[in-house]
């Protein structure tokens, strides 16, 4: 059973986004089942970088498409988005450093990032998206 599942009141309204947020949580889920199997660190860090990499290219892909469509709250959900590499980046430093409660700390800020931002960060720009007609 997967620990978070995607359904439409995370979507966005752009299909492109939509379909990466799902394949995020996809990834979220093989690592929750990863620390659940009590998986070697290497394998956590492995997943997790993934996650960080998958995110690093769903961020340029949204990031292009605000620009793309003039989205006026651009510049502020970069340095969201920039935020969040950041403390991806220390939690995978924790990671392969083998401390014990980074595993589980990753799990609460992935998924407090698809909560906040994803609902509460990303629906901002959906409106302003949709009424031009980006899908």
């Amino acid at each position: 059973m997967p620990y978070i599942n995607w359904d439409p009141s995370f979507s966005v309204g752009v299909g492109p986004l939509d379909g990466q947020h799902q394949t995020l949580f996809q990834i979220i889920n093989r690592f929750y089942d990863a620390m659940e199997m009590h998986a070697p660190q290497a394998v956590l860090s492995a997943i997790f970088g993934e996650v960080l990499d998958y995110t690093n290219m769903h961020f340029k892909l949204e990031e292009a498409i605000m620009r793309r469509y003039s989205y006026p709250g651009f510049e502020r959900h970069r340095q969201y988005h920039q935020q969040l590499v950041a403390r991806a980046v220390a939690i995978k430093s924790d990671i392969d450093a083998g401390q014990r409660d980074a595993p589980r700390d990753a799990l609460r800020f992935l998924t407090d990032w698809l909560e906040k931002h994803i609902k509460g960060c990303d629906v901002d720009y959906s409106p302003y998206m949709s009424k031009l007609g980006a899908a």
